[in-house]
């Protein structure tokens, strides 16, 4: 149904649930592309109720209810789908630079792997120094995050800060 209705240039209207509000909301969309993602299919399109492009993940949760409406749209000649995704996601958000120590097993894990945008790592001894840009916050804090006990940011304080303020909601929720 989405494909069809990009090909049509029709409207959309969808029955959806965002990740920040909680209630089922009608949004009218003029979709423009669909993308694959970390195994997720998401719409890129121009939402009329936010006279803006957004990205509206796919899935039953998201999207209770989906159908074609009667309205055609042209589509602007200066889109660009890069310019609404990101490079390793398909969010994109203000790049922020961290640096991190890593230590143990997880060390030798994360330098076997790509992370982040522009990185660098080096050895020391059996800690791995990490320098990297992340495309947005979900995705650093999420980085920062699963390292748990194996690793630390030892630059950007507002990262740190951020960080520590995350693991101490967490711990509350053990207590």
């Amino acid at each position: 149904l989405l494909e069809e209705a990009i090909q049509e240039r029709r409207e959309v209207i969808i029955d959806y649930i965002s990740a920040t509000v909680e209630e089922v909301n009608k949004i009218h969309v003029f979709p423009y592309d669909l993308v694959c993602s970390n195994g997720f299919y998401y719409m890129i399109g121009y939402a009329l109720h936010r006279k803006d492009y957004r990205i509206y993940k796919i899935s039953e949760q998201r999207m209770k209810s989906v159908m074609k409406g009667t309205r055609t749209f042209q589509r602007d000649v200066d889109y660009r789908l890069q310019d609404h995704i990101g490079k390793q996601g398909v969010y994109k958000g203000e790049e922020i630079q961290i640096e991190l120590e890593i230590y143990g097993p997880m060390a030798t894990y994360i330098a076997e792997n790509e992370v982040g945008l522009h990185s660098s790592m080096h050895f020391e001894g059996d800690t791995l120094y990490l320098k990297t840009t992340f495309e947005s916050i979900a995705a650093c804090d999420s980085f920062i995050l699963s390292l748990g006990e194996s690793g630390r940011v030892i630059g950007n304080e507002e990262v740190k800060s951020r960080i520590a303020s995350k693991i101490k909601e967490m711990y509350a929720l053990y207590e």
